[in-house]
């Protein structure tokens, strides 16, 4: 049950990193912004290192910080709906008879479920988040489980309900689309949505680095400076068989902290082994004919 549990963690948030490297690429490829700059493998590699960077975050704290700035940058977004949106809704220029809520267009139940699954990928990652709380009753983490995801669906429903409102028919799946074309608005919200997506990344890299590194590296999360895989690190290296101290020759003893050394030879492993995830991410996205197929 665990290796199911595991494999579908894992499997989904790879397709969560995946589709956010492919739509990065393509909006950053646009004429407009980067693509008639720089060729594609140069963007690519550009935007490989930038996600590397990002990943080195090996505490969810310091992630958490990313994703609230992220929020803040989505907040352009909505304020450009709200001004663009607005006096359409206003004056009745919504096209056709799409503003009418009947009858409901089943056709369209799969693209709806599609984007309100993703949407909502941050579910696995709340299972990182109450671990790194540690709290000391499961009913404490309710109120934060609530109110986070329940501010979020608001959120999503009401730009949902109000694009739909103020563009019927002619609303694109992206919606910045629907702003006058090739004015500064849309310009600016590709970069928005490129940088929100890109700390995002990794967000929800987390569960593969933190499993990737447990496994190979025997680092657990929270472990400083990847202190709680150095013993086994340490074992593995000339001069400290059985455990033993690689300056002093002395064994390691329960609860003594390993030699700096080691610390540091795993911490640089750990490096390696997320930039090398991020490396893989990016490779098998630039085989991704277009987003559909993720």
């Amino acid at each position: 049950g665990v290796f199911v549990a595991a494999f579908g963690i894992l499997g989904t948030q790879l397709g969560i990193a995946l589709s956010y490297v492919v739509v990065i690429i393509e909006t950053l490829r646009e004429p407009t912004l980067l693509g008639a700059r720089c060729s594609a493998l140069t963007l690519r590699l550009a935007v490989g290192g930038a996600l590397c960077c990002f990943c080195l975050l090996r505490r969810l704290n310091g992630l958490a910080k990313l994703s609230g700035a992220a929020l803040l940058i989505y907040a352009y977004l909505l304020g450009a709906l709200l001004f663009f949106g607005c006096p359409r809704l206003v004056s009745g220029e919504v096209p056709g008879e799409a503003a009418a809520w009947l009858p409901v267009r089943w056709g369209g139940v799969g693209p709806f479920l599609g984007t309100a699954i993703f949407s909502m990928e941050a579910i696995v990652l709340c299972q990182y988040v109450y671990d790194d709380m540690r709290l000391s009753e499961r009913r404490r983490f309710l109120p934060v489980l609530v109110s986070s995801f329940g501010i979020s669906g608001g959120l999503f429903a009401f730009v949902g309900a109000f694009g739909v409102l103020s563009y019927g028919d002619e609303l694109r799946n992206i919606f910045y689309l629907n702003f006058p074309a090739g004015g500064p608005a849309v310009v600016i919200g590709e970069l928005v949505l490129c940088t929100v997506l890109m700390l995002s990344f990794a967000l929800h890299m987390y569960p593969i680095m933190t499993f990737l590194e447990a496994t190979l590296l025997g680092v657990r999360p929270g472990d400083a400076s990847c202190a709680g895989g150095a013993e086994a690190a340490a074992d593995a290296q000339p001069g400290c068989s059985g455990g033993g101290d690689a300056e002093s020759g002395e064994p390691h003893k329960a609860g003594q902290p390993a030699s700096a050394w080691a610390r540091c030879a795993v911490l640089s492993l750990a490096v390696v082994l997320r930039c090398a995830a991020v490396a893989a991410v990016c490779t098998a996205a630039a085989m991704v004919p277009n987003l559909a197929c993720v």
